[in-house]
This record gives structure tokens, C-alpha cells and sequence, in this order.
């Protein structure tokens, strides 16, 4: 039927022939890197290639989780991931449970302490996740989450504002300080993108993890903000390794795409 895959039970560890990228196996992993994708998902190779690149399992041993979501035609990420990868760990839900479901899905069947959500067209830098990590040492923070550029090297988000009407606005973007290098310091922020999240696992299901009433997509990330607030704790951008975020592609988002995010809105607004 379009736009569903056939469900697997259980995750699978992919084992192509000859892969392009090889994860190495992980018997107690610390982090569990959470990838959500949706359709083919052309940019998903460059983000495990860079995860892979700069990966050290002796020093911080981490294993990779990608939840695979068909599209409105049934394509996705599952005969590719099964062709070009080892030792990853693929869990196919078989229908698209959104970025809420999907992460949450990925979470349960992780291994490590520590959850790191990242989204399938990022690019990581070398030393991305230490700083991160430590960053969670501080019992107040929560969410640990890197600023994010634009391709070209430009300030995408250092963080952002809720404001009261509940409405949003990545700070360094197009509306606020754009591209200003004075809001890369560390601080606490309102939230910052589920682009890329670090969280102890403990945290994250003590929250009750991401709301399934955003489905599909947007503002489940900001949601869960609000409940770290709530609960005391915090969002604290880390700034010394930004990371490069393609954000889906660079044409306009759809009239869907914004019908779809006013309707997430009018949900986190309630």
C-alpha cells in the first residue's frame, strides 16, 4: 500500500556486503545517537558519514538508531540503509508515527545513558558531542543542543525565543541579531531545535518523552522544552562546535509544510 513499508518486529543491525559506511559494533554504548527519516531522505548518507568520520568508540563508544518512515508513495530509507550500511540499528515502524512517535520509538529501543537526537540532513563536526555531554554534568540542564548554521557557514540558530503568543524565532536568523557572531556564547535559551538534542535517557522518559499530538511534525520540540522549564530545569546552548544543518533543502516551504506547522502551533498554544 503507498506509504507504508513493510514492519519489522524487531530492530535490525544492517550488515550490506560491501557498505559505504561501517559502524563498529558496540556491546554497552554510552549515547544512543536517534535518527527519525521520512521518504528517501537524500542527505541521510552525509549525516552517518560525518557521525562515522568522527567517531572514537574507544573514548566515547556511541551507537546509531535510525527509525525509517515512509512517505505519501511508500519510499524510504530501508533498502538503502540495508545496501550501504554496517552496524547500524534500524527500526522500521512500517507507517510514519512523525518526528514525536518516531524519536520516541528510537529511544525505546536505545542501549546508552544518553540520547542524542539527530536530525537526518545534519552534518557534525569533530568534538561535536563532548562538549554536550558535558554540559548534562550540571543536574539543572536537561537539553544540551549545539548552535546550528546554514550550509555556507552562517548562523541558522543560536537557540531561540518563545514568545508569549506562542510563536518562535531561532535567534542569528533571518529576524533576530541575523548572523550576528555576539549570540554564540553559552547560555540558557527558551529551547533550541530538536535538530540536535543531547539528553540522559532518565530525563527523557521521566518527561514522558516527545507528545504523539504533534503529529507529524513542529513545535513537539519546543512542547518538550516547556516541560524541562516547568519541571526546573533547562536548555542550554552549547556553542563551542556548531554544526551544519541542510534544514531540508533550501526552496520555500510548502503551503502544506505551513498549514501543517499554524496547526502544530495552535496545539502548543493550547
Amino acid at each position: 500500500m503507498a506509504g507504508r513499508v513493510a514492519a519489522i518486529s524487531e530492530p535490525v543491525v544492517t550488515a550490506a556486503r560491501s557498505p559505504l559506511i561501517v559502524w563498529p559494533a558496540i556491546a554497552a554504548p554510552t549515547v544512543s545517537v536517534v535518527i527519525v527519516t521520512y521518504g528517501d531522505t537524500p542527505t541521510l548518507l552525509a549525516t552517518l558519514a560525518a557521525l562515522a568520520r568522527h567517531h572514537r568508540p574507544r573514548e566515547l563508544p556511541v551507537e546509531v538508531i535510525v527509525v525509517v518512515h515512509p512517505d505519501a508513495t511508500g519510499a524510504s530509507t530501508s533498502d538503502m540503509l540495508a545496501t550501504s550500511t554496517a552496524g547500524l540499528t534500524m527500526v522500521v515502524p512500517g507507517e510514519n508515527l512523525g518526528f514525536a512517535g518516531g524519536c520516541n520509538r528510537g529511544v525505546g529501543v536505545a542501549r546508552g545513558d544518553v540520547i542524542a537526537l539527530v536530525n537526518p540532513d545534519l552534518v557534525v563536526v569533530e568534538g561535536w558531542l563532548e562538549p554536550l555531554l558535558a554540559a548534562l554534568v550540571d543536574p539543572v540542564v536537561a537539553i544540551a543542543a549545539p548552535p546550528l548554521l546554514e550550509l555556507d557557514g552562517s548562523i541558522q540558530e543560536a537557540g531561540q525565543v518563545i514568545f508569549a503568543d506562542g510563536g518562535t524565532d531561532p535567534i542569528g536568523g533571518p529576524r533576530m541579531f541575523t548572523n550576528d557572531p555576539m549570540v554564540l556564547f553559552d547560555r540558557d535559551v527558551d529551547y533550541a531545535s530538536g535538530a540536535c538534542w543531547v539528553m540522559t535517557r532518565n530525563r527523557f522518559d521521566s518527561l514522558g518523552g516527545f507528545d504523539s499530538a504533534y503529529h507529524p511534525a513542529y513545535f513537539e520540540d519546543a512542547d518538550l522544552a516547556m516541560r524541562v522549564e516547568a519541571s526546573g530545569a533547562v536548555t542550554r546552548l552549547v556553542t563551542s562546535h556548531p554544526v551544519l544543518h541542510h534544514r531540508g533543502g533550501t526552496s520555500a516551504p510548502s503551503a502544506a509544510t505551513l498549514d501543517l506547522a499554524q496547526r502544530s502551533r495552535m496545539v502548543f498554544e493550547t
